[in-house]
């Protein structure tokens, strides 16, 4: 960038397109995955970003050693580029497969049912009215306040983990090597556990199963960081961060795609954008600052721990879940139709009635007399 101002601007585009893809990823979740496997769903998908993460950034590392630092750039740029074009040729590809040159009224009933539930849904939903940002809401500020309010504590705590690290390693003395080592040995741990174990937890027990567990062992952490002493100790207390860490990997969009409702999902998922990354925008400068005051990141690291307790008693009194393999979760309520919907064309079944039994000789005597 030829400037400050130019790069700032780019960091808001790039930033309003992954909010937008963010969005569109979530709703399409919502309405394609079934309720039974989002957990493991939601598990793999952010277990596979994690992974791409750690490989994204030891690739990155020798593009700048052996090429130029705008080279990274390009790089992802490429990548982004080929993603868009294979979204691109899969919607090609499939409304070249459901198109026909004639169509037909039997025709229109078979492109109707080649469609998937979840694709149904979303194009009835395109029809249903618009509702306004405010009024969805005032309808759902439970959600909001409750969900929302331990999905930004715990990506309050993730970020402020990421600082809290690598900082500690520095201030024993650690080379940067050991630090990358001890950071690459947490993330494969996360990225293990979440793909795993977060989603057949969640799926079978609930959200709250995987999400009380993981602010306990994150507060456990915490509290341990400041007194290692070697790389050893420290990368012990990085394993037990990462486990819990890994236990609720998916749960902001396992909560955002099953709490959306069925008429409103992009305000919904819109709101939830606004509420959730508060946690992280608040909880490092927080952490940074104690930290310089007290020049000890023991005072800082129990001040987030106590966070992270927080959340646990949280979600505990505030967040009502039941797992989704159970009959009348809290996600099939969210599938009604609006109240101004129309009635159901329900035609009565019809009542066949049964012929008499045919008599027999005597019984027609018997009926004579």
């Amino acid at each position: 960038a030829p400037s400050v101002a130019v790069l700032i601007a780019i960091r808001l585009v790039g930033g309003a397109a992954y909010t937008a893809f963010d969005l569109t990823r979530k709703a399409y979740m919502s309405a394609e995955v079934p309720k039974d496997v989002r957990g493991r769903i939601s598990g793999v998908n952010n277990g596979l970003q994690k992974w791409a993460v750690m490989i994204a950034a030891g690739l990155s590392g020798v593009i700048a050693q052996h090429l130029a630092t705008r080279s990274i750039f390009l790089v992802q740029a490429g990548f982004t580029g080929s993603a868009c074009l294979a979204l691109l040729l899969h919607e090609a590809l499939q409304r070249c497969s459901v198109r026909d040159p004639e169509p037909s009224s039997q025709d229109s009933k078979g492109d109707s049912a080649s469609r998937t539930p979840g694709r149904q849904r979303l194009d009835s939903e395109q029809s249903v009215t618009s509702i306004s940002t405010f009024q969805v809401a005032r309808q759902n500020w439970r959600s909001l306040i409750g969900a929302g309010g331990y999905c930004a504590m715990l990506r309050g705590c993730r970020n402020t983990w990421l600082v809290a690290l690598p900082l500690h390693g520095l201030d024993l003395g650690m080379s940067l090597q050991n630090i990358g080592l001890a950071v690459a040995i947490f993330r494969g741990v996360d990225a293990f556990v979440t793909i795993t174990v977060a989603g057949p937890i969640m799926d079978r027990y609930g959200r709250k199963a995987a999400a009380m567990p993981t602010m306990l062992l994150m507060a456990v952490a915490y509290l341990l960081l400041p007194w290692t002493k070697n790389f050893w100790s420290m990368v012990s207390v990085a394993c037990i961060y990462a486990i819990g860490n890994g236990l609720s990997g998916g749960i902001l969009n396992y909560f955002a795609i099953g709490l959306a409702p069925a008429n409103a999902r992009t305000q919904f998922l819109g709101l939830w954008k606004t509420v959730t990354p508060c946690g992280g925008l608040v909880l490092p400068p927080l952490f940074g600052f104690i930290t310089d005051q007290t020049g000890s990141m023991k005072v800082s690291a129990a001040v987030i721990a106590s966070f992270a307790i927080f959340a646990l008693v949280w979600i505990k009194v505030l967040v009502t879940d039941v797992p989704e393999t159970s009959v009348g979760s809290m996600d099939s309520a969210r599938e009604m139709p609006p109240a101004d919907a129309p009635p159901a064309d329900v035609s009565p079944t019809p009542t066949r009635t049964e012929p008499p039994p045919a008599l027999g000789g005597a019984a027609v005597v018997a009926a004579e007399k």
